[in-house]
């Protein structure tokens, strides 16, 4: 049954939302504009702002569902991963969401379920975490690095704020998912440079 439940989230973090409500809104594929991503800010460029934001609401509430699904299969059996099946199935979500079976493992780049699964493992720390990316995003407008920074913090956070059964295996969830975050931003850290890096705008192209 952890197995499964492990399988599950990594079925449901790897849904395509941003992908489905582009088809759904425009029926245009968000793969071919921008920067070829399934996220929200490329989707932003779009569908605008609004959609942007829909889809980052829907990645976080994935991130939240597939923790929950994958805890109500386990139910009271955890098999030989205890009490760390939730944090497993949290990677595991966002391992989907990032190399996800539907779209031939090329899928987001895990800012927006990050939120998600943190606020199913942890939520004070997720809340922190966010609250971080928003400052971050005011001042320099760079969604990239509100996210990487906002990731970077979780671990920060988790060492401060965790009980002390708790701080090892928070700290090594926090540390996982900003190592993942940041892999996946890659390609805009060499962008960021050069110097290149497009900034987001919070009013639509025209």
């Amino acid at each position: 049954m952890s197995l499964l439940a492990l399988l599950s989230a990594y079925l449901i973090g790897g849904i395509p939302l941003g992908l489905l409500l582009c088809l759904a809104w425009k029926g245009e594929d968000p793969r071919k504009h921008g920067s070829g991503n399934i996220g929200a800010t490329n989707v932003s460029r779009i569908l605008g702002p609004v959609g942007g934001v829909l889809v980052f609401l829907m990645d976080v509430a994935k991130g939240y569902v597939a923790v929950g699904v994958a805890r109500w299969i386990a139910g009271q059996d955890l098999g030989s991963f205890g009490p760390w099946l939730p944090i497993l199935a949290a990677v595991a979500a966002l391992v989907g969401n990032n190399w996800p079976v539907w779209l031939k493992f090329k899928g987001g780049k895990g800012g927006s379920i990050s939120l998600g699964i943190g606020l199913a493992v942890a939520p004070v720390i997720a809340l922190l975490a966010f609250a971080v990316w928003i400052v971050t995003l005011l001042l320099t407008k760079w969604v990239s690095v509100a996210s990487i920074v906002a990731v970077l913090s979780a671990p920060i956070w988790a060492g401060l704020l965790a009980s002390p059964q708790d701080r090892i295996p928070l700290i090594t969830f926090t540390c996982g998912v900003a190592a993942l975050v940041v892999y996946r931003h890659r390609a805009n850290i060499q962008r960021l440079m050069r110097g290149d890096e497009p900034k987001y705008r919070f009013r639509k192209e025209a």
